[in-house]
């Protein structure tokens, strides 16, 4: 299992916010997939492992606009010295609250927690889930614009 360290306001491992898609490659290798995942998207997301890390990019030139992280495809997640995927939600959210507070109107709370002054996004597909299953992590104004 291969670990990535969340840092927010930062970027994801060695990848920082504002690297070009070049320099994302270089560091990552090859990806697996390329998309735009919407057609108004000027530019393709890459994926690697299994797609269980994207990179999205902005800007005239790509550069790294947001990473998400998923469970299930051979990789963790590492944030505040916490692992995301297998430490329970109860947890992440509490840690998460002594760092920033939720945007308490996003209509997906329970599902989703957004920390936009960390830019940082926690989902899960049931509100009783026990582990979250995917972490994301902006450039700063990607969620707090």
């Amino acid at each position: 299992m291969r670990n990535f360290e969340v840092l927010p306001l930062k970027g994801v491992g060695e990848v920082r916010f504002g690297s070009s898609r070049e320099e994302v490659i270089r560091l990552l290798g090859p990806w697996s997939s390329s998309a735009k995942r919407t057609p108004q998207a000027v530019h393709p997301s890459d994926g690697w492992f299994n797609n269980g890390l994207q990179v999205y990019y902005s800007g005239q030139q790509p550069s790294a606009e947001y990473i998400e992280l998923s469970c299930g495809c051979g990789l963790e997640a590492i944030c505040f010295g916490l692992p995301v995927f297998s430490t329970p939600a109860s947890k992440l959210i509490a840690l998460l609250q002594d760092h920033a507070p939720f945007d308490t109107t996003d209509p997906e709370l329970g599902f989703s927690y957004v920390v936009p002054s960390l830019e940082l996004s926690l989902w899960r597909p049931a509100i009783e889930g026990q582990f979250f299953s995917t972490i994301g992590v902006g450039t700063n104004g990607y969620y707090s614009r």
